[in-house]
C-alpha cells in the first residue's frame, strides 16, 4: 500500500545516507545565564531569575559559526520596563531576530526576524534601535530594515506595520518636529538637496504627508547622512543620531532642515539636557550646545578610566552606569556625583554593555559555561532521491544530499532545485540559496498544476540531476 511504499522510501534513503558519508565532528562552546537586576536605589538584588540569554561559537564540517542573544536597550513605558534583545546567528543561513519583552514577567513578542538578508543591511545597524514615545505607542526603529509601531494592549505588546508604498523611495521614520513625523528616504539623491516628509500618522498607521521639506544630507568629508531621531534643542534648532557614526546639529528655518555642526565619536552616545555625552578616550566626555547658535563646546572629562563596551546609557533619564575594574558604579549627570558603587565578582557577568533605567542596573549574569562535541554524518557525495509518495495528489516530499566542501568538485554553496512540466517549463522554484552539508528534504505542492508527467533538478555547481515524478489527481 502507499503508506508502506513510502516507509521503504525513507529506509533506502537513510541506507544511502550511511552508505555515503563520513563521520566528523562539531565542536562549539556554549554560555547561559539570565538577566539581573540591581535596584541602586537600595542596593537589593533581584533574584528572579527570567530574561534568559546565551551565547556561543564553535567549528563544524562548514567552518566556524557562532550565536547569541543579549539584551541591549531597556525603557519605561506606562510605569513598565521593557527590553529590548537580540538574536543573531552567522551560520550557512544567518538569522537575526529583534524582541521586545517585559523586564518583570519576561513575556515577550518577536516583531522582527529576517533570514539571510545581510546583503542590504548590516546588523550593525539594526543593533542601534531607537525607541520614540507617542501618545499612539512605541515608536521602534529598527535602523534601516523595519519601522514598527509597538501598542500597550492589556499587560502584552501587540504590533503594527507601516505602510510606505505611497512613496516611490525606502523611507525611514526619524522622530518628530513639532506633532509630525518626519520622514527621510535611506537612499541619498542622484544630485541636489534631499527631499524630507513631515506626516500626520493616525491610529490605524495611515500616513499623510502634510509638508514637504528640503535638506542638506552631506556635510565636509561625509557622503549622505540622514537623521534616525531627531529631537529638538530649542526653538530652531535639533539634535539626532544618524545613519553613520556621528551626531547631527541641525537648523530649521524656512522649511529648510540644515546640518550646522557633526559629533565625531566612536561609540555610542546620549543627549540630556542639551548635553551630549559619549566615550572618547577610555573617557566619558561632555559637551554643551548653545541653544541659541547650535555651536558645541569643547569636551570636557566626566569620568575616567572605562572602556566603551561597560557604559550603560538609559533610554530616558539622568543616570549612567560603568564598570572600574571589579566595581559597579552610577553617575548622576545633574549633581555630576557617583550615587551608587558595589564590588561584584565580575567573572560571573558576561562582557555586554550593562543597562539602566530609573531604577535598576541589569547585568548579564553567567549561569553555566559548557562544551559541547557532537558525531555528525556528513555526505561525501551530492545524492538526489525519488520523491514519496510518487504518485502523489497534491503534495509529495523530495529528499538529497550536500556533501562538505572538501567532497565537491567546486566551490559554491548556492543549491537550486526547479520543477519542469513536460514540455521544459519551469512551474516551481523549491530551493535557491546557500544550504549546509547534510541531509535535506523539500515539499512541492502541486495543487494549482493539471495532472502529468514532471521533472524536479537539482544543481550545485558542477552538480546536475533530474528524476521523473507524477502528479495525479
Amino acid at each position: 500500500n502507499k503508506k508502506d511504499g513510502a516507509f521503504e522510501m525513507r529506509i533506502i534513503a537513510l541506507l544511502l545516507f550511511l552508505v555515503f558519508s563520513v563521520v566528523t565532528y562539531s565542536q562549539r562552546t556554549d554560555t547561559k545565564g539570565y538577566l539581573q537586576r540591581i535596584d541602586y536605589t537600595t542596593g537589593e538584588f533581584d533574584t528572579t531569575k527570567i530574561n534568559n540569554w546565551s551565547s556561543g561559537r564553535g567549528d563544524s564540517p562548514q567552518g566556524s559559526f557562532s550565536y547569541s542573544s543579549f539584551y541591549y536597550k531597556v525603557f519605561e513605558y506606562n510605569k513598565k520596563a521593557y527590553l529590548l534583545s537580540a538574536g543573531f546567528s552567522d551560520g550557512v543561513l544567518p538569522t537575526f531576530t529583534l524582541k521586545i519583552s517585559n523586564a518583570d514577567t519576561d513575556n515577550s513578542l518577536i516583531y522582527l526576524s529576517t533570514l539571510n538578508d545581510f546583503h542590504i543591511f548590516s546588523p550593525y545597524t539594526l543593533l542601534y534601535s531607537e525607541v520614540l514615545f507617542s501618545a499612539k505607542g512605541l515608536l521602534i526603529l529598527n535602523g534601516e530594515v523595519q519601522q514598527s509601531l509597538v501598542e500597550n494592549v492589556d499587560s502584552l505588546l501587540t504590533k503594527k506595520e507601516f505602510d510606505f508604498s505611497q512613496f516611490d523611495e525606502r523611507m525611514a521614520i526619524a522622530g518628530k518636529i513639532d506633532s509630525l513625523c518626519l520622514l527621510v528616504p535611506i537612499y541619498a539623491p542622484e544630485s541636489g538637496d534631499s527631499i524630507f516628509y513631515l506626516c500626520d500618522i493616525d491610529s490605524n498607521l495611515a500616513i499623510t504627508p502634510q509638508k514637504q521639506i528640503s535638506a542638506n544630507a552631506t556635510f565636509e568629508n561625509y557622503d549622505y547622512l540622514y537623521p534616525l531621531n531627531i529631537k529638538r534643542i530649542s526653538s530652531n534648532f535639533f539634535y539626532s543620531k544618524t545613519n553613520s557614526d556621528i551626531d547631527l546639529i541641525y537648523n530649521y528655518e524656512n522649511d529648510f532642515l540644515a546640518i550646522i555642526n557633526i559629533v565625531e565619536k566612536r561609540s555610542n552616545s546620549f543627549l540630556y539636557d542639551n548635553h551630549i555625552f559619549y566615550w572618547d578616550d577610555f573617557n566619558v566626555v561632555k559637551r554643551d550646545i548653545d541653544t541659541t547658535s547650535g555651536k558645541l563646546s569643547d569636551a570636557t572629562t566626566i569620568i575616567t578610566n572605562v572602556n566603551w563596551y561597560e557604559i550603560g546609557y538609559p533610554e530616558t533619564g539622568n543616570n549612567i552606569c560603568f564598570w572600574q575594574n571589579d566595581t559597579m558604579n552610577v553617575f548622576n549627570l545633574d549633581t555630576q556625583e557617583i550615587i551608587f558603587s558595589e564590588n561584584f565578582d565580575k567573572d560571573s557577568y558576561s562582557s555586554n554593555q550593562p543597562l539602566i533605567d530609573s531604577k535598576y542596573i541589569y547585568l548579564h549574569r553567567v549561569e553555566s559555561v559548557t562544551d559541547i562535541k557532537e558525531e555528525i554524518q556528513v555526505p561525501n557525495r551530492f545524492h538526489l532521491a525519488q520523491n514519496y509518495p510518487n504518485p502523489f495528489n497534491p503534495s509529495t516530499t523530495i529528499e538529497f544530499n550536500i556533501p562538505m566542501l572538501e567532497f565537491r568538485n567546486q566551490n559554491s554553496e548556492l543549491v537550486s532545485m526547479r520543477v519542469y512540466d513536460i514540455l521544459g517549463r519551469e512551474v516551481a522554484t523549491l530551493v535557491n540559496e546557500p544550504l549546509s552539508a547534510g541531509k535535506h528534504e523539500v515539499q512541492f505542492d502541486g495543487s494549482s498544476l493539471a495532472s502529468g508527467v514532471y521533472f524536479y533538478r537539482l544543481e550545485a555547481g558542477n552538480f546536475l540531476q533530474s528524476k521523473k515524478f507524477i502528479l495525479l489527481k
